[in-house]
């Protein structure tokens, strides 16, 4: 569950604002929780979505560095963008939920 949110989050964050994402996720990612009995991960399960939607490497307009970085002359491209990023954020991903777990799991 906590990687699905997790991938979901990172998809949608690498193409809108991670505010705007964590908005969007977080009553989803509540009613996933209270449907599923997860209550005792809420903790897991949100920080997942949080750093999930910040670690957004994968386009241009997913973090305003990135648009400062592919607007400075450097001529970036998508697919550049892409190819660095999309392998960076799954590595972070699991990771990120490992971490999680070996934290705050009950």
């Amino acid at each position: 569950v906590m990687f699905a949110i997790g991938f979901v989050t990172a998809v949608l964050s690498n193409l809108m604002s991670n505010t705007a994402t964590c908005v969007l996720m977080a009553p989803i990612a509540k009613q996933i929780i209270m449907d599923s009995h997860l209550e005792a991960y809420t903790k897991c399960i949100v920080f997942a979505m949080i750093y999930s939607a910040n670690a957004s490497f994968s386009t241009p307009i997913a973090t305003p560095p990135n648009l400062i970085v592919s607007t400075a002359g450097a001529n970036y491209t998508w697919m550049e963008f892409l190819k660095f990023g999309f392998p960076l954020q799954l590595i972070v991903l699991p990771a990120t939920v490992g971490l999680l777990l070996v934290i705050y799991a009950p």
